[in-house]
This record gives C-alpha cells, structure tokens and sequence, in this order.
C-alpha cells in the first residue's frame, strides 16, 4: 500500500495530471448534480437513503479523477497500457454513471437504457451497483497505482 501511495504522490507533482483529476472530478461530480434529482430522493427515500447517495456520488467523483490521471500517466509512460485496468477503469466509471441517482425518480442513464424498473426492483433503489462501480473503481486505482511504472512485457 505504501507503493501506491507514493506513485500517486509522484504523479501529483506534474500540473497536468492535477488538472486532469480536477477536471475530471468536477466533469463527474456536475453530471451526477444535474441528473439528479435530490429532493425527490430526500422526500420519497429519506435522509439516510439521501446521504449514502450524496456520500458515494462524492467517492464516484474523486476516485474517477485519481484513476484518469493515472490511466493518463500509465498510458503517457508506455504507449500501451494494460488492458485489464483501463476496461476496470472503464466497466466501474460506467457502471457508476448508469444509476447516478435514484433510477427510478431520476434522469439517468439507466432510464434511458430502460433499465429503471429493474434497478427500482432493488432492495436498496441501486445503491448496490453504484457500491459496485465504487468497487471497481477503487480496484482499478489500485492496480494502477501499484503497476504505474512496470512494464509487463512478456
């Protein structure tokens, strides 16, 4: 663990990998801001419901940011990345977005997917694939950060 933290520390001391967590970061953290709908989510689902939402779209954001720049890095350092953590990176940053909100009270992507009735069926309205693509996400900065300056050639 005390690799990966001090990769990530390497890479934050360029300015073009901190713009790229910022802006990739407030890029996510405005969409899940506009596709949703959170009074509705305080009113119908409770304030508990509200802020585990509110809490894990806020990881969503950060953790999208943290791996874009290293995916941004890792790719910059070898010019061809490993496959297996940039379609984590991919597969949990999608998985994130599809229900960014409640799925059923709000403008997501499930819903235009058609999915909304099947992620409303849920007993915790989606929360349980938003934690899932937190999962990933937080799979994918971890193998990054730990493989961000080996190459794995065969």
């Amino acid at each position: 663990m005390k690799q990966q933290i001090a990769n990530i520390k390497s890479i934050f001391r360029l300015r073009s990998t901190i713009l790229i967590t910022v802006i990739s970061l407030f890029s996510m953290a405005l969409f899940f801001y506009l596709t949703t709908n959170y009074k509705l989510i305080k009113g119908n689902l409770g304030w508990s419901h509200f802020t585990i939402i509110l809490g894990l779209q806020g990881l969503i954001s950060l953790f999208f940011g943290i791996n874009l720049s290293l995916l941004y890095h890792k790719i910059k350092l070898s010019r061809n990345a490993n496959y297996k953590s940039s379609s984590s990176t991919v597969f949990g940053s999608f998985l994130s977005v599809l229900v960014s909100g409640c799925p059923a009270c709000s403008i997501t992507l499930a819903s235009y997917l058609g999915l909304s009735s099947f992620l409303s069926a849920l007993p915790f309205f989606g929360i349980e694939l938003k934690i899932a693509g937190l999962g990933l996400l937080l799979y994918s900065t971890n193998y990054l950060a730990k493989n961000l300056y080996t190459c794995n050639t065969r």
